[in-house]
């Protein structure tokens, strides 16, 4: 059976169990019905890739790589060594994602379980990060270090939040 997904091309042969994946001069071998993502290849380049270890344990990550000759960041779902999910965000959406994160920080820090006390912790927090970029900002290269930033927030104040 031969099938094509835009440049990926799938080969099974018959009764083989066994999936072949060719994406230009790759080659990548797979147990039937395993999908794309067993095939997948990463490379990142020193710097552009950063790791969020989910609270759940240290084998699923979330990883975010910048592409910017595409344009785009990828969000990726890891558990272990095996990449599970993608999501390619354009770089014109990046500010609504970071707002997106930052609004849902306010929200949690006006939430009834938060002391007064916390929510002081909690403001003083966020106004010593930097604001997300402005739409106008979003082709310098300050926006892959302004959602670094919020999303380092976001995930220190998951974790405060979760000791009290």
């Amino acid at each position: 059976m031969l099938a094509t997904v835009g440049t990926w091309h799938f080969r099974a042969p018959a009764g083989a169990g066994i999936m072949l994946a060719t994406v230009g001069t790759w080659h990548f071998r797979a147990p039937a019905g395993a999908g794309i993502m067993l095939g997948m290849k990463t490379m990142t380049l020193a710097g552009a890739s950063t790791v969020f270890i989910d609270d759940r344990g240290r084998h699923r990550v979330l990883r975010m790589s910048w592409h910017p000759h595409h344009r785009i960041a990828v969000l990726s779902i890891w558990n272990g060594d095996q990449c599970t999910a993608t999501f390619r965000l354009p770089v014109e959406q990046v500010p609504d994602f970071a707002q997106a994160l930052s609004s849902g920080l306010v929200n949690l820090a006006n939430t009834a379980e938060a002391t007064a006390a916390h929510r002081d912790q909690v403001t003083e927090s966020l106004l010593r990060e930097p604001t997300p970029p402005s739409r106008a900002d979003v082709v310098s290269s300050t926006v892959a270090r302004g959602l670094d930033v919020v999303i380092r927030g976001c995930t220190r104040l998951r974790d405060r939040f979760a000791r009290h």
